[in-house]
């Protein structure tokens, strides 16, 4: 769309609350994205609710966000197989093939640990189920005393960890401004991921910590996203 002024023809711009609506249509399009803002909405809500002593009205909004995350997380585990069984990993680096693997196994995890929230499953129980089978059983009685909220936290951080190399490898290799800045985005994103998961596994919930690294983690994830849509032309 053009406008004239003045006799010379100019490229139409638009305004900023044009932008903020073309960002929010291109979010909730986009499932990763949608993801993350629920995920920095969730974050942000923890961090107000602390900061005011556990208002009702925050308590309230932030069930319903990790409710939906909850969802989301467990539902997470097709998009990884699907990464799999479609063969996307042929094409991925060494760091993308390992973030997925990490992430994948973690899913699966999250899986279990939904289905366990919903009351279909018990660890415990499985395990003394299959206590005699060799391996398996063990595995299983391994990770009822250990954890599997642990496990699925470690393999996250794994996951994450492989991300940021993938972003450092991109910015080494980024032929444009464009891409090396997104790289920069995903590098500051995964990194505070690596630390909110990592924490996560401290004995002890530092909340303030918890809110601001999530805050960090999802803010720069919609942001590396938010900066590839309104730049599209440099990453054809």
């Amino acid at each position: 769309m053009t406008t004239i002024t003045a006799g010379y023809p100019q490229v139409y711009q638009p305004g900023f609350g044009e932008k903020v609506l073309e960002g929010a249509q291109a979010i909730k399009k986009d499932g990763n994205a949608f993801y993350s803002a629920l995920k920095f909405s969730n974050y942000a809500f923890m961090g107000a609710e602390y900061a005011l002593g556990n208002k009702q009205p925050f308590t309230y909004t932030l069930q319903k966000i990790g409710g939906g995350l909850s969802i989301i997380d467990a539902m997470d585990l097709f998009s990884s197989l699907h990464y799999w069984i479609n063969g996307d990993f042929k094409n991925d680096t060494f760091f993308g093939v390992g973030a997925n693997a990490s992430l994948t196994v973690a899913a699966v995890g999250g899986f279990v640990l939904w289905l366990g929230e919903l009351g279909f499953l018990a660890l415990g129980e499985i395990a003394a189920l299959i206590g005699n089978t060799p391996v398996i059983g063990g595995a299983f009685q391994a990770l009822a005393e250990v954890g599997l909220g642990n496990m699925v936290g470690g393999l996250a951080a794994v996951g994450f960890g492989f991300l940021a190399a993938d972003a450092v490898k991109n910015i080494i290799d980024a032929d444009n401004g464009a891409k090396r800045t997104k790289a920069i985005f995903d590098l500051i994103s995964s990194v505070a991921y690596v630390a909110l998961y990592t924490l996560l596994l401290i004995p002890g919930i530092c909340v303030p910590a918890i809110a601001a690294l999530g805050v960090v983690a999802s803010g720069f994830g919609l942001t590396s996203f938010l900066y590839k849509h309104f730049n599209q032309k440099e990453f054809v």
